[in-house]
C-alpha cells in the first residue's frame, strides 16, 4: 500500500477502502493514525515547498499494526 500511495504514475487510491471526512478529506480505512489538518502557510524552497499545518482532528486506531520503512525496506517491531 505504501508503494502504491507514493506512486506518481497510477491512481494511488485504486483498490483501497476509503471514506471521506466531514471536511472532505479522503481517509484510508483502517489507518493506524489519521491527522486532519489545515494549511497555515506554504513557502517555496527550491524544488520543494515548506508547508506548515494546523492539526484539526486526530484519530488513533489502537488495533492497527505499525508500519515501519527503514533502510530501503519494510520492518517489524520486535516484541
Amino acid at each position: 500500500m505504501c508503494l502504491q500511495l507514493s506512486s506518481r504514475t497510477q491512481d494511488r487510491f485504486a483498490g483501497l477502502a476509503t471514506s471521506t471526512s466531514d471536511a472532505g478529506a479522503v481517509l484510508i480505512d483502517g489507518a493506524a493514525l489519521v491527522l486532519e489538518c489545515e494549511v497555515v502557510s506554504e513557502t517555496p524552497a527550491g524544488d520543494h515547498a515548506i508547508v506548515v499545518l494546523e492539526v484539526k482532528s486526530v484519530e488513533i486506531n489502537h488495533d492497527a499494526e505499525p508500519l515501519i520503512y527503514h533502510g530501503a525496506g519494510f520492518r517489524q517491531l520486535a516484541a
